[in-house]
């Protein structure tokens, strides 16, 4: 059973893969430039490195970044640089080079690091009252085609389940109807096509009604299989609702001719 409850809900953790970068390689550069002539520039250095092209999908991957080729001149051409004075620009980029570990192509962010970019999203979902849920499946016999106007023994599956019902829901057994239509120029069905079936509530189990049959196919080709209709019975409560789950919705089954008979038409 599930709560009353007209919404679930679930969490999310959405992360920003640019953002994810610009920040490890923005640590790398400001630690550089601390306690340098240029640290002061830090905040522009980390506005420039959000015009670079990072391989987020790689680092989606592997977790780690992988420092662009040609960082520091991309980031040198940028026009955000173009208030500072030329001769201060290239010798903090020249800083920056000489000062840059050689070893440092890939750099791996932690979970320290990530936490303050970590965001957790509550998605509210409307879940709509369903008391009971019928799960519909008709077996045919394990073939790859059938014959025309030889019978198919096949047998109707309804599993009925109340898991889903409100936890104030009415716990009485209630009846339910089923009705196996199809079309008459393309199938005969011999057996009880319709009939009740008592589904006992007893806090979410599942009860299974089968049905035997046959099927008679009376044309060729791929045959849509017949359907199986579930309505509520007059003694069960008009604000009990039910969802149907066909598992042969718009399956067919291959018919040919049976073999050694041909039938020309003038």
């Amino acid at each position: 059973m599930v709560s009353s409850c007209p919404f679930l809900f679930f969490d999310e953790i959405f992360l920003t893969q640019l953002k994810e970068c610009v920040l490890l390689v923005w640590k790398l550069l400001n630690s550089i430039l601390d306690k340098s002539p240029y640290e002061n520039y830090g905040l522009i250095i980390e506005s420039l490195l959000y015009g670079v092209n990072f391989d987020s999908v790689g680092y989606s991957h592997s977790g780690i970044v992988t420092l662009p080729e040609n960082l520091l001149e991309t980031m040198k051409s940028s026009d955000l640089l173009q208030h500072i004075p030329a001769d201060i620009k290239k010798e903090m980029f020249e800083y920056l080079k000489e000062n840059l570990p050689v070893d440092t192509d890939n750099i791996e962010l932690t979970e320290k690091d990530l936490l303050p970019i970590t965001r957790k999203l509550i998605i509210p979902v409307s879940i709509p009252r369903v008391h009971m849920v019928h799960t519909v499946e008709l077996h045919l016999p394990a073939e790859d085609h059938f014959v025309v106007g030889k019978a198919i023994p096949v047998t109707v599956d309804i599993r009925s389940c109340d898991a889903w019902a409100p936890l104030d829901a009415d716990n009485t057994p209630k009846t339910f109807l089923y009705d196996i239509t199809a079309p008459p120029d393309l199938w005969a069905v011999s057996g009880k096509k319709r009939a009740q079936f008592i589904h006992s509530s007893n806090d979410g189990c599942i009860t299974t009604t089968s049905i035997k049959l046959s099927l008679i196919p009376l044309k060729t080709g791929k045959l849509c299989l017949p359907k199986i209709n579930i309505q509520k019975h007059q003694s069960v409560a008009e604000d009990v609702i039910i969802e149907t789950d066909y598992k042969n919705l718009y399956q067919s089954a291959l018919v040919v001719p049976e073999f050694g008979r041909l039938t020309l038409s003038f």
